[in-house]
């Protein structure tokens, strides 16, 4: 059984559970397969396939009360209305799940094209070519969509651009920055990374090369230039950088 493939009335029928969340339908499913198993399925017009969980993917005694109540919390989390969207950001975490709902799943409501495309000849390309030749692109998915979508299409661009709005609001909250400073930091690896101000900034926005690091403050300065950072925002990552790096046992 691929339940990836099947129709949400299909899902539905086999559904043990149905709960809405916020507009999306959250079908709880026991496949008896090996992998899937219990299994956490949304839609929202298409199956909306990376907000599935299977008990495949957790530790196998995990029991299916506890799988209901993970899904059924962690759904809480990675979803959101147009409301929770446009309002102040509280952390960090809270930006990188809605970024991530954002790019990852909202644009699967609707059927798409993936820009991103392995060709195995240039008939393939040629096919693909045509296929996509009158699509209307979301910069946001990274999809293409049939031009009846357009409507749908601007409103993902403009929630995603009102996201990037209140993130912007936060570049003169020093905790803020700071701890976001910080993940990314952990996220890089940075002190073990060879180039760990570039990785680092670069998940803030588009930076140049300016040395791996071992230049020192005039190097992060020039990164910070690029990103247009105000005075708290340059005081955070420094702060950032000492915490963390007595923080690491090297």
């Amino acid at each position: 059984m691929n339940i990836e493939n099947m129709t949400e009335t299909e899902v539905k029928a086999l559904a043990e559970e149905k709960h809405e969340v916020k507009g999306y339908n959250v079908y709880l499913v026991d496949t008896g397969d090996k992998y899937y198993g219990y299994s956490r399925i949304v839609y929202k017009d298409e199956q909306i396939k990376y907000l599935n969980d299977y008990a495949g993917r957790h530790l196998k005694d995990t029991s299916k009360d506890e799988l209901k109540k993970m899904y059924l919390e962690n759904i809480e989390n990675q979803i959101f209305t147009d409301e929770e969207l446009a309002a102040p950001l509280k952390n960090y975490d809270e930006y990188r799940a809605k970024s991530d709902f954002l790019h990852n799943h909202y644009g699967m409501q609707k059927p798409h094209v993936s820009i991103f495309h392995i060709f195995h000849n240039e008939q393939e390309e040629k096919e693909y070519d045509e296929k996509v030749k009158d699509m209307i692109y979301d910069r946001i998915a990274f999809a293409r969509y049939d031009k009846k979508y357009l409507d749908f299409v601007k409103h993902h661009e403009e929630l995603h651009d009102i996201l990037e709005q209140r993130f912007s609001e936060t570049a003169t909250d020093y905790e803020y920055q700071k701890s976001a400073f910080r993940f990314e930091m952990a996220n890089h690896e940075y002190a073990i990374n060879w180039q760990a101000d570039y990785d680092t900034l670069s998940a803030f926005g588009n930076v140049h090369w300016h040395g791996d690091g071992y230049g020192g403050r005039e190097e992060r300065e020039a990164y910070f230039d690029d990103l247009e950072f105000n005075d708290v925002q340059r005081r955070a990552y420094e702060d950032a950088r000492k915490e963390y790096l007595a923080s690491c046992d090297y």
